[in-house]
């Protein structure tokens, strides 16, 4: 009986050696073309959380700094984009959050402030923010570059978000 049971034993062990499959490479291949995408994809999300935690914090700014222009008469339209793409480069400043940039849209209210050719509206998260982009080297240079392209003196408008 106990030289059955090693015997069956025996037959047992070569039988699932035997099974033993040999990797198939195509699966091989396959499985690390999916770990990489796996990889791939856990990187974009956390890029993702983090886009998604700066516009949040953009958003939440507690100052709000809008400017309003009045542009020449005469502008043309590659100087007209120069002056908006002037204005666009003001985010590349840290300070300067959740900027917005654009042209009157006349929608029929005798209120509204039609003078005005382009506004601009950012946020910071402090007043000292504020300061430093006030200072800061590149809204020195915006300032100064589009000086010929406008009707007079901006007019802003400052706000605390309640």
């Amino acid at each position: 009986m106990m030289k059955n049971s090693i015997l069956s034993f025996f037959l047992v062990v070569c039988l699932f050696s035997s099974c033993r499959q040999v990797p198939d490479s195509n699966l091989q291949t396959e499985l690390e073309g999916l770990q990489t995408q796996l990889q791939q994809k856990t990187t974009d999300l956390a890029n993702l959380r983090k886009e998604m935690s700066s516009i949040v914090s953009a958003q939440q700014t507690p100052l709000v700094h809008l400017v309003f222009l009045k542009v020449k008469d005469d502008i043309s339209a590659e100087d007209k984009t120069a002056l908006m793409n002037t204005l666009k480069r003001l985010a590349d400043i840290a300070e300067v959050k959740n900027l917005h940039v654009g042209d009157f849209e006349d929608l029929g209210d005798e209120r509204a402030l039609s003078d005005y050719d382009v506004v601009m509206q950012m946020g910071f998260q402090t007043k000292e923010d504020y300061q430093k982009y006030q200072a800061d080297e590149r809204h020195i240079q915006a300032k100064a570059a589009m000086k010929p392209f406008l009707a007079g003196p901006p007019a802003t408008y400052d706000f605390v978000v309640e």
